[in-house]
């Protein structure tokens, strides 16, 4: 009779193994997947995209004392309440300092960069659209 206990025990001992194990993996895999599609999309994931900032084609106004020269780079889609962030290469870093940058402007399917010195060589940069926050409903009904 014990023999056939401890047979019977290892039985379900092995079973529960069994289903324990087949479970701990279905749960990994689903948590991977969940993790992966998360990754995708990530509101706060920069997508940067590389430019290049030529020497060439800037214009001059004073509507920005001190910076006067500007380029506008076509952004599809870009709209004037978005923000731009650019980011410029290391090896165009000097370059872009003697340009002296200030501040991007936002226009309708307009980057404009502004600087006090227009650069001496093409600069190497990425820049990343953050669209503008637009307030669910809820959040501008008065309360």
């Amino acid at each position: 009779m014990g023999l056939t206990l401890t047979s019977q025990i290892k039985t379900v001992l092995q079973r529960v193994k069994t289903y324990s194990v087949g479970h701990i993996a279905e749960l990994a895999q689903t948590v991977s997947n969940l993790l992966e599609e998360v990754d995708k999309v990530k509101a706060d994931k920069p997508e940067y995209i590389d430019i290049t900032i030529p020497a060439t084609g800037w214009k001059t106004d004073n509507t920005v004392p001190g910076y006067t020269h500007y380029l506008d780079i076509q952004v599809k889609g870009l709209t004037a309440d978005d923000k731009v962030d650019v980011r410029v290469a290391p090896a165009s870093k000097a370059v872009a300092d003697a340009a002296r940058f200030t501040a991007t402007e936002s226009l309708a399917g307009v980057l404009r960069l502004r600087a006090a010195n227009v650069p001496s060589a093409a600069i190497t940069a990425q820049y990343d659209v953050s669209a503008a926050y637009i307030a669910p409903a809820e959040e501008t009904e008065a309360t």
